[in-house]
């Protein structure tokens, strides 16, 4: 499945706070399989957008910092890289799988929707 940089960019907390939760076995064990690739594809994100943090920035209270005349070139280069597609193979979990007791917000959902198959 071809799936943009910026939704799993924008995923990683909501499927940290879905793998916290309990569900049946079989469940947690097909999410837990597609969240790994998700959670490895953040990795590589997150390590560009380090990179591009330290090309940009400076060091300034211990921590390395964007320059201010260098914000502009920061967010487009990293807009850039967050439209990129890449292919991930996951198995969708259908949505009526899912117990009642998970919590989840619509906006929360919205941005793990890729993950499940409507029935």
């Amino acid at each position: 499945m071809k799936v943009t940089l910026v939704k799993i960019y924008q995923s990683n907390l909501v499927i940290k706070k879905l793998v916290s939760q309990e569900m049946p076995a079989n469940i947690a064990f097909r999410i837990g399989e597609s969240t790994k690739v998700l959670e490895e594809k953040f990795g590589e994100i997150e390590k560009q957008r380090i990179s591009l943090v330290e090309k940009y920035g400076e060091p300034k209270d211990g921590k390395t910092q964007v320059k201010e005349d260098k914000i502009q070139d920061f967010v487009k280069e990293w807009g850039d890289l967050l439209k990129e597609e890449t292919d991930i193979e996951i198995k969708k979990v259908p949505l009526n799988c899912l117990p009642d007791t998970v919590s989840l917000t619509p906006a929360e959902m919205r941005n793990i929707d890729f993950l499940f198959e409507n029935n």
